[in-house]
């Protein structure tokens, strides 16, 4: 008798455990997942625009968006100067491969950049003789914008041509997935 009643002592323990096990499932797991593929579909980039304004004209004034962690997205050149410049701005990420323009009027950007063409002193090995190559130095312009700047790359490129960038020192930059490309070497 005593053998019997511990098994079904047993049987209902069991039995009020999978009670209780599939309540849990119920009001946590099925929520939880529902929360994970909702995050899921908006962070699949549904709602942001596939198709990007390919040239942005000079006298046009670039907007970024800067979201919740202080992230923006970056389709071109001038949207990645903006981002440099912007203080708010902790982390970029490239969503397009970049080209500089290779033109002092297309990249000087008035109360953005300001651009010097200097001379470079390239010594080639090969040769055995040195040769000075046309230099494009881009200064930024906006003052104060101490921080340090993640840039995020996703694989994609930066090439910068004949560019220099010439950024403040206070402007630590950290790249990450990125590719960074020029047309002279040192």
């Amino acid at each position: 008798m005593n053998e019997i009643s511990r098994k079904k002592k047993r049987k209902k323990r069991q039995s009020l455990e999978a009670k209780i096990s599939k309540k849990l499932l119920k009001s946590v797991f099925i929520p939880l997942i529902i929360l994970i593929s909702m995050s899921a579909f908006f962070l699949s980039g549904r709602f942001t625009n596939k198709n990007p304004k390919s040239q942005v004209n000079k006298n046009d004034k670039v907007q970024l968006i800067v979201k919740e962690k202080k992230y923006v997205d970056v389709y071109t050149w001038l949207e990645l100067m903006e981002a440099l410049a912007n203080k708010q701005v902790t982390e970029i990420y490239l969503k397009k491969d970049i080209e500089f323009p290779q033109s002092q009027a297309k990249l000087e950007v008035k109360g953005l950049t300001k651009v010097n063409k200097k001379e470079l002193f390239r010594f080639d090995d090969t040769l055995k003789s040195g040769k000075k190559q046309p230099v494009l130095y881009i200064t930024l312009l906006k003052k104060n914008i101490k921080r340090e700047l993640l840039i995020r790359g996703e694989g994609k490129s930066i090439n910068l041509g004949r560019v220099e960038l010439n950024l403040p020192r206070e402007l630590t930059l950290d790249f990450r997935e990125l590719k960074v490309l020029r047309s002279y070497q040192y």
